[in-house]
């Protein structure tokens, strides 16, 4: 029986004094602790916080540091360098910072002004930290609303672009934290509210805005360190999907509604998937000013240049319906961080606790004001009923694993061709195809038809017909080191042992995929199976993944599946029965294997199709029992999201930038002795050249 997956979304309650939801604030996961660092920004009644939000993942609690009065930003970056310090880069100041007294250890750390660079603060000693005074010699000029990344060895800072007084600014700064200093600008691009990553010998932009105030939706610019030079990727728009509904209508602006919104309408986010570089997480969330609450994850994937939608909020709200009592569409969320085991998180707020502005309105009648309230009371009990945006008291969490996302965190960039090119996958790929010195045998259904019949009871199987069955001939010492399963089965000294044969009663195709992978470490078997491994083909090894617990397996499979099934609905046309027999197939298998997160996409597709799919022939083909569950499936209604609140006052978008996270497994946090503007190097060098100015910058020495 194939193993139910642990729950992979969740949605939880936060304890503590949770923040409010902040414009132009910067939330940063502070890799190797359980610490979530947010700072700065303003309320929607433009009161500026000078407060430390640290969450703690371990126990689900906020913890505040309000020792700080006064210290504010807003439109400012973070990134999180190590031994607990993050260091806050711009942004715009509002009014004198305290003055500390000055520590013998930080001898250049007597006063902060206003108008200071950069600071450190320490989630450990919880303690603000001003730069010394080589940290600023030849700077950037102040700015907000900029983009800043680590580079992969967590080295040197990148600053690009933001904001000084309103004019966007197109320079590329690096400042280098194991020298303290800068290099640069040179020219790059013109953006503000935009992600800035780096992969292998580029730096990527993504969104934001560009100089003539325009959303960036559809261009990913890069400068390349090796050549020196800037260059731009245009991502072409899918093609509308035909999948009609019962009255011919078209679905596709139903489809781009549900996963995508206006830039006027979300937040566009971008951040690491902490477990592969090359993932780009694309998370669309509710503008700022709004209480309603759409949602849609998808990914951009730097190594084939495509972008893939996984995730809508219609898909999420039919997963919840199903699994827990939580009722997504009562959530508005706003914040978004990944942590570097690949789990996705969003912070947002419930409805119940943060009514709107009309609801709050509506509760304030005249029987249920006290007699004698004043005016100011009067405003001040509406400012507290309203609660737009509202605290940032839930948290929504999702393993990115389950969206299909493979792990290549511990195999840095500059030494994955080194790693392809090493033939050892392609040697034991070449004794799997010619069979060489085999000396044991996989016994697999002959016929997928047969599968079915044989899931509730094996006795069924006639053994003793060979027309019944394929066989696989392998090798019994890579499947030993490949395959804890196998191990299990010869060490406890069962019958295969002794007859070196072991029978998999399922379809040849499905076992021939997952022996390919035990040899070659990929599902790219196009010239071992067959050339058109379909997507019922991927679905049964991927039931086969879970039932012999191959995570990195099901990884590459789910992450296959996503694309297929895309493709899939964008060639379907009206009265396709091939494609709903499949849809419907799909269904079937995934219910089995307790898929509960690829399921809903089906199930979602199905009910917004629901009279075409059951005036088909597929469906009708289905048992009672099958169509029974079905209308089960298809019948929960989910919540209608809630109508939008009052809009506030415009202001620009703002975009939560996150650090790129270290391919090589974090280290254990911990405390720096000396100045943190200034880190140990990553290669324990004594000392380092002074970095070119101009000229040379950004050349391929950095």
């Amino acid at each position: 029986m194939v193993k139910s997956q642990p729950q992979s979304l969740r949605i939880f309650d936060l304890e503590g004094n949770s923040p409010s939801y902040n414009v132009k604030s910067t939330i940063v996961q502070c890799t190797g602790t359980d610490y979530v660092f947010l700072f700065g920004g303003f309320d929607d009644m433009d009161a500026l916080d000078s407060n430390v939000y640290l969450l703690n993942l371990a126990t689900n609690t906020w913890e505040v540091d309000d020792k700080h009065n006064g210290l504010y930003r807003e439109g400012h970056s973070a990134v999180y360098i190590g031994n607990g310090n993050i260091l806050v880069f711009g942004g715009i100041p509002y009014d004198e910072f305290p003055e500390p007294v000055a520590h013998r250890h930080r001898p250049h750390n007597t006063t902060f002004r206003k108008d200071s660079l950069m600071m450190i603060y320490n989630i450990f000693d919880k303690k603000w930290i001003g730069p010394p005074h080589f940290a600023l010699e030849n700077a950037p000029s102040s700015r907000s609303r900029h983009a800043c990344c680590l580079s992969a060895d967590k080295s040197k800072l990148y600053v690009s672009g933001g904001l000084v007084k309103s004019t966007p600014l197109d320079d590329l700064f690096c400042y280098d934290l194991t020298s303290g200093t800068w290099q640069g600008p040179i020219q790059f691009v013109s953006r503000f509210d935009h992600y800035i990553t780096i992969q292998g010998d580029k730096l990527y932009s993504f969104g934001g805005l560009d100089k003539d105030m325009n959303h960036v939706k559809d261009t990913i610019t890069f400068y390349s360190f090796k050549n020196q030079t800037i260059g731009e990727i245009s991502i072409l728009q899918k093609p509308k999907r035909l999948f009609p509904n019962l009255d011919g209508s078209d679905t596709s602006q139903e489809f781009e509604s549900s996963s995508k919104y206006s830039p006027n309408e979300c937040e566009r986010l971008f951040v690491g998937s902490g477990i592969n570089a090359s993932i780009i997480m694309d998370i669309s969330l509710p503008a700022w000013s709004t209480t309603s609450g759409g949602m849609s994850i998808s990914y951009f994937n730097l190594d084939d240049f495509e972008s893939q939608d996984l995730f809508n909020m219609s898909n999420i709200a039919m997963y919840f319906a199903k699994t827990s009592k939580h009722n997504i569409m009562n959530y508005s969320w706003k914040e978004t961080f990944v942590k570097e085991d690949g789990t996705l998180f969003l912070l947002g707020t419930h409805f119940s606790r943060n009514l709107s502005s009309n609801e709050a309105a509506a509760n304030l009648t005249a029987e249920s004001i006290p007699e004698g309230t004043s005016n100011d009371t009067m405003d001040e009990m509406e400012n507290e009923e309203i609660g737009i945006p509202g605290k940032l008291d839930s948290i929504f969490e999702i393993r990115l694993s389950d969206l299909g996302i493979p792990c290549l965190r511990r195999i840095p960039y500059d030494k994955r061709a080194l790693y392809s090119s090493i033939p050892l996958s392609k040697d034991f790929e070449r004794i799997l195809l010619n069979e060489e010195f085999s000396d044991f045998e996989i016994l697999t259904l002959a016929n997928q038809e047969d599968k079915p019949k044989y899931r509730e009871s094996f006795d069924l199987l006639d053994l003793s017909n060979p027309g019944n069955f394929k066989t696989i001939k392998v090798h019994k010492s890579i499947l030993l080191a490949r395959w804890p399963h196998f191990q299990r089965l010869i060490s406890i000294g069962m019958t295969e042992t002794l007859s070196n044969k072991m029978l998999i009663p399922e379809p040849y195709t499905w076992v021939k995929g997952l022996i390919y992978y035990l040899y070659a470490g990929t599902i790219d078997f196009n010239t071992y199976i067959k050339p058109d491994y379909t997507i019922l083909d991927f679905l049964g090894l991927l039931i086969l993944s879970n039932l012999y617990e191959l995570p990195d397996l099901r990884n590459l499979v789910l992450f296959q599946m996503y694309k297929l099934f895309d493709n899939l609905l964008s060639t379907f046309i009206e009265n396709d029965e091939e494609t709903i027999s499949i849809i419907l197939k799909l269904w079937q298998e995934l219910s089995f294997a307790n898929e509960s997160i690829f399921i809903v996409k089906i199930v979602d597709i199905i009910k917004k199709n629901w009279g075409v799919i059951t005036r088909s022939k597929p469906f009708l083909s289905l048992s009672k029992e099958e169509i029974v569950k079905l209308c089960q499936d298809s019948s929960d209604d989910v919540v209608s999201p809630r109508a939008k609140g009052n809009t506030l006052s415009p202001r620009s978008d703002r975009a939560s930038f996150e650090s790129v996270e270290n391919l090589s497994d974090p280290p254990t946090p911990v405390r720096s002795t000396h100045s943190p503007f200034v880190i140990d190097s990553p290669h324990n060098q004594s000392s380092f050249s002074s970095l070119q100015h101009l000229s040379n910058v950004l050349n391929d020495q950095l």
